[in-house]
């Protein structure tokens, strides 16, 4: 673990670990200029860690453009921690969002509503 003061702390663990790390941080702080899908953002919402990310398009669907800090700025990205920081409703707020968006189950509901719509071939 190498921590940035008292407040910011990068750390390395196992896939185990995890949980209990993000239980224990107050918000996952993700500014990445390029990624494909996020799995760290996934992660910390399935576990309620509040998230201040930039608005890259990945980001910006997991957790909602309105949610996210413009690309490279960092004033507009700690603003966005600390109201996180400071929300006693996140936690439960970016878990419910996790749940009725980001979950296996919420996943397979869209999924199958797609199925559903396609019509089925002639040989069936």
């Amino acid at each position: 673990m190498r921590n940035f003061g008292h407040r910011i702390t990068q750390v390395r663990c196992t896939a185990t670990e995890m949980p209990a790390l993000y239980q224990r941080h107050h918000v996952l702080l993700h500014p990445s200029a390029r990624e494909a899908c996020g799995f760290a953002l996934v992660e910390a919402m399935q576990q309620g860690l509040p998230v201040a990310c930039s608005d890259i398009p990945a980001f910006a669907a997991m957790v909602g453009a309105d949610r996210c800090a413009p690309l490279g700025d960092a004033q507009g990205l700690a603003e966005r921690a600390l109201q996180l920081i400071h929300d006693p409703d996140a936690r439960r707020e970016v878990r419910a969002r996790f749940v009725s968006a980001l979950s296996y189950d919420a996943i397979a509901v869209r999924k199958a509503a797609v199925y559903r719509k396609q019509p089925l071939p002639a040989r069936y």
